[in-house]
């Protein structure tokens, strides 16, 4: 799944069409094994379900990630992402801890 024409991606998910505040949120939404992705798994006889796939909005939230909203994104550094319609992702308790170490 291409960007957007014009969307500044951050870390920009192909398969999902999501991107993320980060790599670290990028890695962490995807899940499963590395030996085949999960759309060739469901090709398999019988199908697979466990090749490498992103984890859906409820997995995320259960991993402790949410959606920016418009605002977050409009006051940090995300704002020109803002207007594409794109979902943005992060964990806000791993973006508290960085912002916490950076200030020691």
């Amino acid at each position: 799944m291409k960007s957007p024409e014009g969307y500044p991606v951050s870390s920009y998910c192909t398969t999902c069409g999501r991107d993320f505040a980060g790599d670290t949120y990028f890695d962490k939404h995807r899940i499963g094994k590395h030996a085949y992705l999960y759309q060739e798994g469901l090709k398999f006889d019988p199908p697979v379900e466990d090749g490498r796939r992103c984890m859906d909005d409820e997995e995320m939230i259960e991993a402790g990630m949410r959606q920016m909203t418009v605002e977050e994104m409009q006051n940090g550094r995300h704002g020109k992402r803002v207007g594409f319609n794109v979902q943005m992702w992060f964990d806000p308790s791993e973006g508290e801890r960085l912002r916490t170490a950076h200030t020691k």
